[in-house]
């Protein structure tokens, strides 16, 4: 697997991040001020062209109010995805 190629697992983080932002009606420029990140940063990540380190998924968590483990745990009510 080549370094950008994205992973299942930062497929789940790009869904869940978009899902968790659109359904608490944040923006990515209102989530950006939130975390200490770039509203590019959190675009890229959406569309799995960044790979978050674990400090950044950290503050997307926190800024959130949602645990890390919503990202990249499994989800038994939206199976697995």
């Amino acid at each position: 697997m080549r370094q950008n190629e994205p992973t299942e697992i930062n497929a789940r983080i790009a869904r869940r991040l978009r899902a968790a932002r659109t359904a608490r009606r944040v923006t990515r420029p209102q989530l950006a001020r939130r975390s200490g990140l770039s509203a590019r940063t959190i675009e890229r990540c959406e569309h799995e062209r960044h790979r978050l380190t674990a400090d950044e998924l950290q503050q997307l968590a926190a800024a959130l109010q949602l645990s890390v483990d919503h990202f990249v745990g499994a989800c038994m009510l939206c199976g697995n995805a």
